[in-house]
């Protein structure tokens, strides 16, 4: 019944503000040339082989994108003969996708929650199997996928307070769609709490952990010559190391500003900056020396005295994690979402970054119960943490030690949810 006045709300809906809609998609960059796809325009340009099984995975976004990041690499390392269909809704989630090309044997915009077109969809992928990470529940293609008898699965599932009470509200829609899935598989054990409290059946209930634990790759880092590599960036043993990793224009003021300041009381501080794109080096090398620094980029020419290097070379910033007194995580005092904490966390790092964590809620939150992170708000307050964590050697051996015993301890997720996929889908 439900299903039927969902979609019959949508025909009326569609018919009276049919005008607007057209012209939000015409002119609106991010729906433009993005909407007759998801309508399933040009899908059958995908040539999906046969004989094969076939797993489609969606993501909504970028946060839920890059949790999917570490199943999808998993999976396709235990089952490369399994065809990989990944498809996300946002144009962010799109440029995530787009760096899991080795993985992902075939991307696919998501359908557009209309009755025939997500019937297309389904009657064209023929999925074995569906995984929703995280969030972005549509009725209609819950409905043609259990029409179609495909198994539904949840990863990596959360329930907020805020989303709790939503649901609360309107129990019986979101009773439907949950009991879509044969299996809910959730973050932690008071995500899981929360779905049983809607009224899941426990049966389909299990906390098995959150898959961005899974995403750095720490291995790269763990067997290297940390001596050595002191050596080649010129930085004695004697000297500690504040690091600011995947940094943002806006961002590298703020942090020259803050580490000028701490030299004054903290005289054997280094700096290295990490900028998101490294082709930003030299730049930077002007900013600090307009703060008069002496400063030297890691794909140019030492430069005697200097304080601050600047990371601009590929592949480093996780062995740079590993030399590291104190991490500031970039991203973060900018609209950016953040990036990943975990890498610097895992190596016993104290943490701190900006209040734009949004790609990383679940994650921060974890680090801050356990006291392994702090957010800051502004320059004067990374001024204050900074100087307080550096200057008590216990304070800061103590963060990072219950960082990494965090992380430790929740990685591998990514390896449960692929031995469940084996036995879903009898691999």
């Amino acid at each position: 019944m439900f299903l039927l006045f969902y979609n019959i709300i949508q025909i009326l809906a569609l018919l009276l503000l049919w005008p607007i809609v057209a012209v939000v998609v015409f002119f609106v960059p991010k729906y433009r040339g993005r909407f007759g796809k998801r309508l399933g325009l040009g899908l059958k340009k995908v040539l999906l082989p046969e004989g094969r099984k076939r797993i489609w995975i969606h993501a909504l976004s970028v946060g839920e994108s890059s949790s999917a990041k570490p199943l999808i690499a998993a999976l396709k390392r235990e089952y490369p003969e399994v065809v990989l269909i990944f498809s996300t809704t946002t144009k962010g989630g799109e440029k995530i996708a787009e760096s899991m090309k080795g993985f992902v044997d075939f991307r696919v915009p998501f359908p557009v929650d209309i009755s025939f077109v997500v019937t297309g969809f389904v009657r064209y992928l023929r999925p074995d199997l569906f995984i929703l990470i995280e969030t972005d529940f549509w009725p209609n293609v819950l409905h043609q996928l259990r029409k179609n008898r495909v198994p539904c699965m949840l990863a990596n599932g959360r329930v907020t307070e805020e989303s709790f009470q939503r649901y609360k509200k309107c129990m019986p829609l979101f009773r439907q769609l949950f009991d879509s899935f044969d299996s809910l598989y959730m973050q932690t054990e008071k995500d899981a709490a929360n779905m049983l409290k809607l009224g899941v059946e426990p049966y389909k209930v299990e906390n098995i952990g959150n898959l961005k634990y899974d995403m750095a790759d720490i291995p790269a880092a763990v067997d290297f010559q940390g001596k050595t590599f002191r050596d080649e960036l010129h930085i004695s043993a004697e000297k500690r190391l504040f690091v600011a990793g995947s940094t943002h224009p806006g961002e590298e003021e703020i942090v020259l500003r803050v580490f000028n300041k701490l030299q004054n009381e903290l005289s054997d501080l280094l700096l290295v900056i990490a900028p998101r794109d490294v082709s930003r080096g030299e730049e930077i090398v002007k900013m600090a020396q307009k703060e008069g620094l002496e400063a030297w980029r890691r794909a140019g020419q030492f430069r005697d005295n200097s304080s601050v290097l600047v990371l601009d070379t590929l592949g480093e910033l996780i062995r740079i994690y590993t030399l590291a007194d104190i991490v500031f995580i970039g991203g973060s005092m900018v609209a950016e979402g953040g990036h990943n904490p975990l890498e610097p966390a895992f190596f016993g790092k104290p943490v701190v970054y900006g209040e734009c964590m949004t790609d990383f809620s679940e994650i921060i939150r974890d680090l801050e119960e356990v006291h392994a992170a702090e957010t800051i708000k502004n320059e004067e307050e990374l001024f204050r943490v900074l100087f307080r964590i550096l200057s008590d050697d216990v304070e800061r051996e103590q963060m990072g030690e219950r960082g990494s015993v965090l992380v430790r301890k929740h990685r591998g997720a990514a390896g449960r949810y692929v031995e469940r996929i084996g036995q879903v889908m009898q691999l």
